[in-house]
């Protein structure tokens, strides 16, 4: 049935599932940039839609956002989405697995749910918001597609049992999807730490660094945390750390007349030897000499330890 919302013609999809007791469906289908960038509808279901883009190049319209779409994006579509497609190249072809929850509910109870993936699949209409884009894009490898296959040949062949085996490999595939969703979410979280590194070195650059503290507060272990951040940005926290300290003097230096002492102190030196020593390395000048040049003055004769 169709409603109109607004400009876009609003569609509710019914699958024809031809029997209860099997509410699953598996296809490929072809959307020509020809066609259908000229469909201004949106479309909602009554059912689970999981698909993989096979070919081509386009967008998918979800609830008021677009999200890109490639070869190898695998999308999932919770029943009461508001979606509709914009096709970039001359044609996007798609692997859709639908479903209702009656098909696997039995079994959803009795998996690990990591990540909250499996929290998802909600009863119709009862959905958690929050949930909503969980599992919405993926970067899918070969092992998500041979799976499809594998469905998409059984339900084509309809063998004996083939519904028992359906069951079992739709299971197998979200399984699947889930370890991936939680590769990615792992990796995201990995960045999220060193941002947060990041963002604490700025912030609490000029205080006596606790690293046991700043590890809890990112949920690691301290020897992890330091492996992580190496890992990433082929730098060490300490050395992070220096770099913002030696930034912030040569800042101070430019725009304040405090004593070069002071201004070390303030910016968290507190061995004023190994302060000339690192700001020299990085400079190729003494505190002096570099707020001088800065300030376009002729550099004169320099002393150690001048208090300017």
């Amino acid at each position: 049935m169709a409603k109109q919302n607004d400009q876009t013609a609003l569609i509710t999809m019914w699958h024809k599932f031809c029997d209860p007791d099997f509410p699953f469906y598996i296809g490929i289908h072809n959307h020509l940039q020809s066609v259908y960038n000229h469909d201004p509808q949106m479309h909602i279901r009554s059912f689970w839609k999981i698909f993989y883009v096979m070919e081509g190049m386009g967008g998918h319209r979800i609830n008021g956002r677009m999200q890109p779409l490639r070869p190898g994006t695998i999308a999932v579509v919770h029943p009461g989405d508001r979606t509709s497609f914009f096709v970039e190249t001359d044609n996007l072809v798609l692997c859709n697995l639908c479903f209702k929850l009656e098909l696997i509910g039995e079994t959803l109870p009795r998996l690990k749910n990591d990540y909250n993936f499996f929290s998802i699949f909600s009863r119709s209409g009862s959905r958690d918001p929050s949930l909503s884009d969980i599992l919405y894009l993926l970067d899918a490898d070969r092992t998500a597609f041979s799976l499809l296959k594998r469905i998409l040949h059984e339900y084509d062949a309809k063998p004996s049992n083939y519904r028992e085996m359906i069951r079992a490999q739709v299971i197998e595939f979200l399984i699947h999807i889930a370890r991936l969703s939680a590769e990615g979410i792992q990796k995201e979280n990995r960045i999220h730490a060193v941002r947060y590194i990041d963002a604490w070195i700025r912030e609490h650059f000029a205080e006596e660094p606790d690293y046991k503290d700043l590890a809890s507060r990112i949920g690691l272990s301290r020897g992890y945390m330091w492996t992580l951040y190496k890992e990433l940005t082929g730098s060490t926290i300490s050395h992070a750390l220096l770099r913002r300290r030696l930034d912030a003097v040569c800042e101070a230096l430019a725009d304040s007349d405090s004593s070069i002492l002071e201004l070390c102190y303030r910016c968290g030196f507190n061995d004023i030897s190994y302060f000339y020593k690192v700001f020299r390395a990085r400079t190729g000048m003494t505190p002096r000499a570099w707020r001088l040049a800065r300030r376009g003055e002729k550099i004169g004769v320099d002393s150690d330890f001048s208090d300017k």
